[in-house]
């Protein structure tokens, strides 16, 4: 899987940047679509730099300097965020943009990551394609993940442009990868990495029902 999602999670960060670049002039007049696909483009180099830390750790290490995954991360997290949190608007609702907005890239970079993770367990089983007892739900966790995170990158472009399909999104991907990582947890509780995609998951959906934010959020209609 490493051949296949090192490149094109890469492609993906390239990607963004040419959306950033070609979305530049509607995004400086305010249209409000813009905004949306904004936070998607940015995302994507910031996503992509938090999985790619990983094989670089693994494979790489320390030893040949410092890991570049973290620049693409940074090139990614800093415009992603001035987009939020330049905007003229109140203390609460920046606090609002900042919380929600960071939980949504955090578990969705962490649930893929782990999903990833979940199936190379899978492919570590010597009964393939039996399952030992007590580990079957390895056979949906990294399926599970890697579709909550897609909820919770499609209620980042939603949310952005304050449509309720990002509150309902954002649930749907938190409760997802709050199930999946918990639950993988149970047979793979040699590691906290479970647990804490388990925890972001679940702040996703704290932070969409607080009302002070789910108001400032989205629009009415």
């Amino acid at each position: 899987l490493v051949s296949f999602f090192y490149p094109f999670w890469m492609a993906l960060a390239m990607f963004g940047g040419v959306v950033a670049l070609v979305i530049a002039k509607p995004f400086n007049r305010g249209e409000v679509w813009a905004k949306g696909a904004a936070l998607m483009a940015t995302a994507m180099p910031s996503i992509a730099g938090a999985y790619m830390l990983i094989p670089w750790i693994n494979f790489v290490g320390f030893g040949s300097g410092a890991p570049y995954p973290i620049f693409i991360a940074l090139l990614g997290l800093i415009p992603y965020f001035w987009i939020l949190l330049a905007e003229k608007v109140d203390g609460m609702t920046k606090l609002a943009y900042f919380l929600v907005f960071m939980a949504l890239g955090i578990a969705a970079a962490h649930s893929f990551t782990n999903g990833h993770a979940s199936f190379r367990l899978q492919w570590m089983m010597p009964q393939r394609p039996l399952w030992p007892p007590g580990t079957w739900v390895l056979w949906l966790s990294t399926q599970f993940m890697w579709l909550g995170t897609i909820a919770l990158l499609l209620s980042i472009f939603y949310t952005g442009v304050r449509k309720k399909a990002g509150f309902y999104l954002g649930l749907i991907g938190g409760i997802t990868v709050t199930i999946a990582n918990f639950w993988t947890h149970l047979v793979r509780g040699t590691t906290s990495d479970y647990i804490v995609g388990g925890t972001l998951g679940l702040l996703v959906v704290v932070f969409l029902m607080i009302p002070a934010f789910k108001e400032r959020l989205f629009d009415a209609a």
